[in-house]
């Protein structure tokens, strides 16, 4: 599929879901081969950014799961984790269990989302803005050995659309603000830039 012209009009809200738990799973309609790649820029407080690549495939799905593969690919360095998002349920659901995937436990403070266009490809489609507010947990290796946990609160915007496969997200940004000391507060902007599959 060729690069993606992306442009987002951000329209006032038609309709306010009070929960994201209201929101359907983005994988109840996930195919095997579904694909989306992401370019993602990492601010860290204090100057340091980082670039990325992810791209997200869909491996499998059952008629109650789908076998997700997430690889990033940042400094000429790639990861990659496999996780399993439910097909049914919420997009809180899918949400926590990718979360859980990076060792994060999360907790939904605030959050809404609001039904607007958004173009992908020159083409507009109908999409939705979610907005929340989250507190996070995640366990993280010490290089020296064990472990330490990092506390965060996570504020992201998200657009979307059905249009898109796997998550059906086009652009997300997330701002994570640490609660834990020596931690720095953190800057992520994901925009989509291919997809594909079946």
């Amino acid at each position: 599929m060729p690069r993606l012209l992306l442009a987002f009009f951000l329209a006032a809200p038609s309709v306010v879901a009070d929960d994201l738990r209201d929101l359907p799973s983005p994988f109840e309609k996930a195919k095997p081969g579904d694909w989306t790649e992401y370019r993602m820029r990492t601010e860290v407080e204090g100057g340091n950014v980082f670039d990325a690549t992810v791209r997200q495939t869909v491996l499998s799905v059952t008629e109650d799961e789908a076998r997700i593969e997430n690889r990033f690919t940042v400094l000429e360095q790639t990861r990659t984790i496999e996780w399993t998002a439910p097909r049914r349920g919420s997009w809180w659901d899918a949400f926590r269990a990718e979360m859980a995937a990076e060792d994060m436990k999360v907790e939904l403070v605030d959050g809404e989302v609001a039904d607007v266009p958004v173009t992908v490809e020159e083409r507009t489609h109908p999409g939705r803005r979610i907005r929340a507010v989250v507190a996070a947990e995640q366990v993280l290796p010490i290089r020296t050995g064990g472990t330490r946990t990092v506390r965060l609160r996570l504020e992201f915007q998200v657009l979307a659309t059905d249009a898109v496969p796997v998550t059906g997200r086009v652009r997300a940004e997330l701002v994570g603000k640490p609660e834990s000391e020596g931690e720095s507060r953190r800057t992520v902007l994901t925009e989509l830039t291919e997809f594909g599959g079946n």
